[in-house]
């Protein structure tokens, strides 16, 4: 912060997610579901170019997020590599679980 800048009001935030895994066929789905500033904090950050205008920061937000994890594996036909073939494949299982976060700003 520079010496004549005026401090910004303290706020926190909390938010919550979960994630999990859900394998239909060969690949895996990573999900996220969660929300943002659940608790509707009306906030401006301190860099925010809207600072100045006065605007606040978005306040609660829900998100979904699903996530599809390839692994490309290539082979060559021959040591000179003048055919060289690729597939999709699915990644190496990984175990479920479950997160809880919070964050304090």
């Amino acid at each position: 912060m520079a010496p004549d800048e005026p401090a910004s009001p303290a706020y926190q935030l909390v938010h919550a997610g979960l994630d999990f895994q859900w394998q239909p066929g060969r690949i895996p789905i990573e999900w996220s579901v969660g929300a943002k500033n659940i608790f509707n904090t009306r906030y401006i950050d301190h860099l925010s170019r809207f600072k100045v205008l006065g605007i606040p920061a978005p306040g609660i937000n829900f998100f979904l997020r699903a996530k599809f994890r390839f692994e490309f594996r290539c082979r060559a036909s021959d040591k000179s590599l003048s055919s060289i073939s690729c597939r999709a494949a699915a990644p190496q299982k990984t175990a479920p679980g479950l997160a809880w976060q919070t964050y304090s700003s």
